[in-house]
C-alpha cells in the first residue's frame, strides 16, 4: 500500500496519478491480497526495471573512433549508425569528455585527445555510458517472454508518465543522446540503483543533484546544468526521462520498496535450501514471481 501511495504522490504527471488511483479504487474493499498483487505488478515493471538494469558494457576497440580531436572525427560520428558505441562517443563529445556529476575527465580521452589533457583540472577516471531509461527494456526482444515483459513495461511507463517508449526509444534508439549521459563508475552504479537522482529546478536544463544519502554525492556539485553547442545533433538529456527516473528513485526510497527488492535479491543469491517447516514459503512464492521477470 505504501508503494501505491507514493506512486500517486510522486508520479511525474497528473494522468499518472489518476491511473494509479483508479487501479486502487478497482480493488474490492478488504481485498488486501489483490492490493498486494497490484503493488507487486508496479514494482516489477517500474522500480525493479530501473534498479536491476544492466550496467556497463565495455566498448570494444572496434567501436572506438581514432582520437585526434579533429572535425573529421566529429563528422564521422554523425555519419555512424546508431548504437551503444557511437552513443558513448557522442555523449563524451557533448559532455566535454567529463562525468556530468563529478567533472572528472574520461581516462581514455585524457590519454588520447590533447585538448582533454590540457583542460583536465579535477581528476581522471574511466567514464561509462549511463542510460536514464534502462537499455535492458529494449534488449533481446526476439525472445517471446522478454518481448511480453518489455511490452508490459512500456505500457506501465506510458500510463505512469506519458512516455511512449516503443515510439520514442525503440530498439537502438534507447541509446539516443536524450536518454544517456557520461558518468564515472561509482556515480553510474548509484544512479542505476536509484540512489542518485536529478530534480528539476525550474530553470532550463538545470537540476539539483539529490541522493538517498549525502555520501553518494559528496564529490558532486549541488546543481548541474546540461549544455550543448549543437542541439540538433547532440541534444541534452530529456527532462521527461530524468523526471521519471527521479520519481522512481523517490518511490523506491520513501516506500521502502528499494530495500525490499534488494533484500529479495540477496535472499535469492544466498538461499540454496528451503526450510523444511515451510518457513521459506513466502520467499519461494516471491522468487517464483521474480523468475518470470526477464533480466
Amino acid at each position: 500500500a505504501r508503494t501505491l501511495g507514493y506512486l500517486i504522490l510522486k508520479a511525474p504527471s497528473d494522468s499518472g496519478r489518476s491511473v494509479v488511483s483508479r487501479e486502487i479504487l478497482f480493488v474490492p474493499r478488504g481485498a488486501y491480497d489483490k492490493l498486494a498483487e497490484l503493488a507487486e505488478y508496479w514494482i516489477d515493471r517500474l522500480i525493479r526495471c530501473f534498479k536491476y538494469a544492466k550496467g556497463h558494457i565495455p566498448v570494444s576497440s572496434s567501436e572506438r573512433p581514432s582520437f585526434d580531436g579533429s572535425q573529421r572525427m566529429l563528422d564521422d560520428l554523425l555519419r555512424e549508425p546508431p548504437g551503444r558505441g557511437t552513443a558513448k562517443q557522442k555523449a563524451l563529445v557533448r559532455d566535454q569528455y567529463r562525468c556530468v556529476l563529478t567533472g572528472a575527465s574520461d581516462a581514455t580521452s585524457f590519454e588520447n585527445i590533447p585538448g582533454v589533457a590540457q583542460s583536465a583540472n579535477i581528476r581522471v577516471a574511466p567514464a561509462q555510458l549511463a542510460h536514464i531509461l534502462p537499455e535492458s527494456m529494449n534488449e533481446n526482444l526476439h525472445d517471446p517472454k522478454k518481448h511480453e515483459w518489455a511490452t508490459s513495461v512500456w505500457t506501465v511507463l506510458n500510463r505512469f508518465a506519458g512516455v511512449d517508449v516503443k515510439q520514442e526509444l525503440d530498439e537502438v534508439d534507447i541509446h539516443n543522446l536524450s536518454n544517456v549521459m557520461t558518468m564515472c563508475n561509482t556515480e553510474h552504479a548509484a544512479f542505476n540503483n536509484l540512489m542518485i537522482r536529478f530534480e528539476a529546478t525550474g530553470q532550463p536544463n538545470e537540476y539539483k543533484v539529490c541522493a538517498r544519502h549525502a555520501l553518494y554525492i559528496n564529490q558532486c556539485p549541488p546543481k548541474i546544468t546540461f549544455t550543448t553547442t549543437d542541439p540538433a545533433n547532440y541534444p541534452v538529456p530529456s527532462p521527461r526521462y530524468l523526471a521519471i527516473h527521479a520519481a522512481c528513485a523517490l518511490v523506491s526510497h520513501l516506500s521502502g520498496t528499494g530495500e525490499y527488492i534488494d533484500k529479495m535479491e540477496r535472499e535469492r543469491e544466498f538461499t540454496t535450501v528451503l526450510a523444511s517447516d515451510g518457513g521459506s514459503a513466502p520467499l519461494l512464492e516471491r522468487l517464483l514471481s521474480l523468475a518470470s521477470v526477464p533480466r
